[in-house]
């Protein structure tokens, strides 16, 4: 498709608006990263765009599958994974006992309605 759009390298280094993406991308995506996560800031050839952009294609979609497909399985026991706690989180030195422990669990409803989100995220399309 890039070889469609672009006939010649000459032309990706012309295209300002796709070197713009690159910049944007090391500046707003890899903010905080040395060097960028060494993502390029500018490209020269068609084999570079179509490199980075299978690159971040395959990044969003693998990872958004990974976070999103499994929340059902690590949300089906509530009490390891509450939504919400009913009390404030205990202190240094507050005595954690197991009654406390439930005392702070969500009601049953909550854990239902979280139950069922998880449910419903994690269901392929």
């Amino acid at each position: 498709m890039i070889h469609l759009i672009y006939p010649s390298d000459e032309d990706i280094v012309k295209d300002t608006e796709l070197q713009n993406v690159f910049n944007e991308v090391v500046d707003f995506g890899f903010r905080g990263y040395e060097n960028g996560a060494d993502f390029p800031r500018e490209v020269s050839t068609r084999e570079g765009v179509v490199e980075y952009l299978t690159a971040v294609i395959v990044n969003i979609s693998v990872f958004h599958t990974a976070v999103n497909f499994q929340t059902f399985t690590s949300y089906t026991f509530p009490p390891s994974v509450p939504t919400c706690l009913t009390l404030p989180p205990p202190t240094q030195d507050q005595e954690i006992t197991m009654d406390l422990i439930l005392k702070c669990l969500p009601v049953l409803e909550i854990t239902f309605i979280s139950m069922n989100i998880s449910f419903n995220l994690g269901q392929f399309s």
